[in-house]
């Protein structure tokens, strides 16, 4: 119970942050299909896109693989995925840790 008298909590309230961590993933993904359909590894576009979002994701299936000189972007794309997924979610613990910060009722909540 608050010191108010009141019992329960106070609903959330937030501003709902811009979706710019998965938007810049695409932007990411979309950037290394380019680049790699100028290459010209691949005969498709839908490939293309494919590949790099696997790789960018290190899923990597293994369905398609990069001939020299160009295999060493593979590796380049997926260490670029993970150390962007690691940022991405450096940004939305920071968007939530001020979220909760912003509560007053946080001690009450966390008991």
């Amino acid at each position: 119970m608050h010191a108010s008298g009141r019992t329960g909590f106070r609903p959330l309230r937030y501003t709902v942050p811009r979706p710019r961590p998965s938007a810049s993933t695409f932007l990411q993904i979309g950037i290394w299909a380019i680049m790699l359909w100028r290459v010209g590894s691949f005969e498709r576009v839908a490939d293309v896109v494919y590949f790099s979002g696997t790789t960018y994701t290190t899923l990597g299936t293994g369905k398609h693989v990069l001939v020299p000189p160009y295999c060493v972007l593979e590796p380049m794309e997926a260490t670029n995925g993970m150390l962007a997924a690691g940022l991405n979610t450096a940004i939305l613990f920071a968007i939530l840790s001020n979220v909760a910060r912003r509560r007053s009722d946080d001690d009450e909540f966390f008991r």
